[in-house]
C-alpha cells in the first residue's frame, strides 16, 4: 500500500471517506426502515422511536431483518451466517439437529 501510495497510484483522496458518504447511508438505512415497517409480519412491530435511534442501532436492526427475511425473488431463505453459527454451536455442543441443516451422524 504503501508503495502504491509513494507512487502516485494511489492518493489520501482515495483513501479518505467521502462527506457525502453519510448521506447516502443514512438514505439507504431510512430506505431498509421503510421496506421493513412495509413487511407484513414484523413491520406491525417496529417502534416509532426507531427513527430517532442511533445509527448503529438502525443497521443493527437491518441487519437483523435481513437474517431472517426471505429472498422477494424466490420466496427461500437462504442459509444466513447466523444460522451458520447456530449449527456450529449445535455441533460443537452436540445437541443432535442444526438449525440450517440436517442431524450428524
Amino acid at each position: 500500500m504503501l508503495v502504491l501510495v509513494l507512487a502516485g497510484a494511489i492518493t489520501v483522496q482515495d483513501l479518505a471517506w467521502p462527506e457525502d458518504s453519510k448521506t447516502v447511508l443514512d438514505q439507504r438505512i431510512r430506505g431498509g426502515i421503510e421496506q421493513l415497517r412495509g413487511d407484513p409480519i414484523y413491520g406491525g412491530a417496529v417502534p416509532v422511536e426507531l427513527d430517532e435511534a442511533h445509527r448503529s442501532i438502525k443497521l443493527f436492526i437491518l441487519f437483523l431483518y435481513d437474517q431472517i427475511s426471505e429472498d422477494m425473488h424466490t420466496g427461500e431463505r437462504p442459509i444466513r451466517w447466523l444460522t451458520t453459527l447456530g449449527d456450529v454451536r449445535a455441533l460443537l455442543d452436540g445437541v443432535g439437529v442444526p438449525l440450517g441443516g440436517q442431524q450428524q451422524a
